[in-house]
């Protein structure tokens, strides 16, 4: 549970830190006043600060702690920001030449996943997303 923690709140801090101007042009385009947009934002800063605080606790518990329940639970948490992390932060292309070393079965299987998805979830953008290989599937 600490791992998928980890995980969840690292992928949660890095969107929010990392899309501002995205968060602010549509807090813009929204009906709230602009004090209570002023406030939503301030609420985001005191999270990501937060979040700063709370990573460099476990670091420190981490690295520094006995032997313990405490140590692994940091050293579980921390593994799920790291991997939260990679997932950020991998380049396109490194996705991109993973899904040209499957097979054609495993490709068609993820192009067949990804073609039922988009047909599911219209409303999604799935724009960013695209398996390409060097087949031209």
């Amino acid at each position: 549970m600490a791992v998928l923690g980890g995980f969840a709140t690292a992928y949660l801090v890095i969107s929010v830190a990392g899309n501002r101007g995205t968060l602010e042009s549509s807090l813009a385009q929204g009906s709230l006043a602009a004090d209570h947009q002023d406030m939503v934002m301030m609420g985001l800063s005191a999270m990501l600060a937060t979040a700063a605080v709370i990573l460099m606790f476990h670091l420190v518990r981490a690295f520094l702690a006995r032997k313990g329940g405490k140590r692994t639970n940091s050293h579980s948490l921390l593994a799920g920001v790291i991997g939260a992390l990679v997932l950020v932060y991998t380049p396109a292309s490194v996705w991109q030449t993973g899904f040209g070393m499957l097979d054609d079965n495993s490709q068609t299987f993820l192009m067949a996943a990804s073609t039922g998805m988009q047909d599911t979830l219209p409303s999604l953008n799935f724009g960013d997303v695209a398996f390409v290989s060097s087949i031209g599937r």
